[in-house]
């Protein structure tokens, strides 16, 4: 199985990019093939067409991760995990087709996953310790959830949202996974801002209490 795909560490797409030296493929130098060849090679377990395919593409990815995340750091993470997914997804893809609207589309599947990751990780660090959004600012961040199951934590949230009143759904899935604020709901839902920030509130303890007997446990 090629390197990047037994990889578990959050830096090894950096490391492989800095500790394989180019060399040739079949005789041929590695900055002179085509994408498609560089893919055929890693496929065979080269993992130095890899190394060669993220340095070809690293900055674009990078450029693409910091605009829709805004900090550099994050970027850099999600460009990691974007090279990740391109590696353990790469047999599917069509090598008739061009590789850069591919790679991007995965790195922006990655930033969307990332920002939803945050606001739910970052309702549940505020149902946890008891505050309320008003007491965070906007730039406030959590802890994220390691090695917690992620699929697991959205399982559970969607039956949580299954069960909980419509208009309680509505108030949470807007503040939380769209980004509005408490007035926006309010103004759209037809209620005051404080009926939201119940509404809300109750959900998110519903949540987290789920989370921490079938997750966090």
């Amino acid at each position: 199985m090629p390197l990047m795909m037994r990889s578990k560490s959050s830096s090894v797409v950096d490391r492989l990019a800095l500790s394989v030296k180019p060399r040739e493929v079949a005789g041929v130098g590695l900055k002179s093939l085509t994408n498609a060849a560089l893919v055929e090679a890693f496929r065979g377990e080269d993992s130095t067409a890899f190394a060669e395919l993220f340095r070809r593409h690293r900055d674009q990815v990078f450029q693409v991760c910091l605009r829709w995340l805004g900090h550099h750091h994050d970027a850099e993470d999600v460009t990691q995990e974007t090279f990740r997914r391109f590696a353990s997804s790469i047999e599917r893809w069509d090598s008739s087709r061009p590789l850069e609207p591919w790679l991007i589309a995965i790195a922006i599947n990655r930033c969307r996953s990332f920002l939803l990751r945050r606001r739910l990780t970052r309702s549940i660090g505020l149902a946890a310790t008891g505050e309320s959004e008003s007491q965070c600012g906007p730039d406030d961040r959590v802890a994220d959830t390691g090695e917690v199951d992620e699929a697991m934590i959205w399982s559970v949230l969607d039956q949580t949202l299954e069960e909980v009143p419509l208009p309680h759904r509505e108030a949470f899935e807007k503040i939380h996974l769209r980004g509005w604020n408490y007035q926006q709901v309010a103004e759209h839902l037809g209620c005051p801002s404080g009926t939201v920030k119940t509404w809300v509130h109750r959900t998110r303890l519903i949540l987290m209490s789920r989370l921490r007997q079938e997750v966090l446990a």
